[in-house]
C-alpha cells in the first residue's frame, strides 16, 4: 500500500519557512490561505509523483510551488520575499516525519511575476518551484 508524503513534506516546509527571517516580510506562511488575509503573504502547494523507477519501493518526488503574493504596485517586495524563500529552502536537508529526505531541496526556477485579483484586490504574484525526494523510513 502506498502512503502519500504530502502532509509530512508540507509540515516540514512550513517549519522551514515559518521563521522570523521570512515572517518579518510577510503577514504569514500558509498552505491554505484564510479568507481576508492581509498582503503580502506566502502560500505554498505540494504535489507528488512516484519516483521509484522499475522496482519496488516508496521513493516520492514532491514538487513544491511557493507563491509570494503582494499588493505592492512594483516588483521590489516580491523580489525581496522570494529571495528569502529561496535562501531558506535551496539545498536544505528537510526533516520529514516518517520519511527520509533523499538529498537536499532542489531549486528549479522562479516564474515571471504576474497580476491577478484576490478578494477584489489587484495583486502581483511570483512563483518559485522546488523538487524534494523522500522515501519511507
Amino acid at each position: 500500500m502506498s502512503v502519500l508524503a504530502l502532509s509530512p513534506v508540507s509540515a516540514s516546509v512550513y517549519g522551514v519557512l515559518n521563521v522570523a527571517a521570512l515572517t518579518a516580510l510577510v503577514t504569514g506562511v500558509f498552505d491554505d490561505v484564510p479568507q481576508g488575509t492581509a498582503f503580502p503573504y506566502v502560500w505554498y502547494v505540494v504535489d507528488e509523483e512516484n519516483a521509484r523507477g522499475m522496482g519496488r519501493g516508496g521513493m516520492r518526488q514532491v514538487n513544491l510551488r511557493v507563491h509570494a503574493v503582494s499588493s505592492y504596485e512594483g516588483q521590489k517586495e516580491l523580489h525581496t520575499i522570494m529571495s528569502k524563500v529561496i535562501q531558506l529552502l535551496e539545498d536544505t536537508a528537510l526533516t520529514i516525519t516518517g520519511y527520509q529526505a533523499a538529498g537536499e531541496v532542489v531549486y528549479r526556477e522562479t516564474v515571471a511575476p504576474f497580476q491577478s485579483m484576490i478578494d477584489e484586490v489587484q495583486v502581483r504574484e511570483s512563483v518559485a518551484q522546488f523538487t524534494i525526494w523522500a522515501e519511507p523510513s
